[in-house]
């Protein structure tokens, strides 16, 4: 689910400063599922967006693709 507001403004690719992990917000697994995806609760600070807003893009800062993500991502393309 995109976010629109502060500091999401849109962008697909979110990273977690913290952990180095990339999220993407078109198959986040839902944050109450086991090991779920929990976007919302990364602080404002620590929430990076990357330009080009792709998982190359953030591949180039040093991020990971979450392992959630990718495999709902892997699971619907099937």
């Amino acid at each position: 689910m995109l976010r629109f507001h502060t500091p999401f403004h849109g962008k697909r690719y979110i990273g977690d400063n913290r952990l180095k992990i990339c999220h993407d917000s078109f198959y986040e697994a839902a944050p109450t599922a086991p090991g779920g995806c929990r976007i919302d609760q990364i602080p404002a600070e620590e929430v990076r967006t990357f330009e080009p807003d792709t998982i190359g893009g953030a591949a180039q800062w040093g991020f990971v693709q979450c392992p959630c993500c990718l495999h709902i991502a892997k699971e619907s393309h099937d």
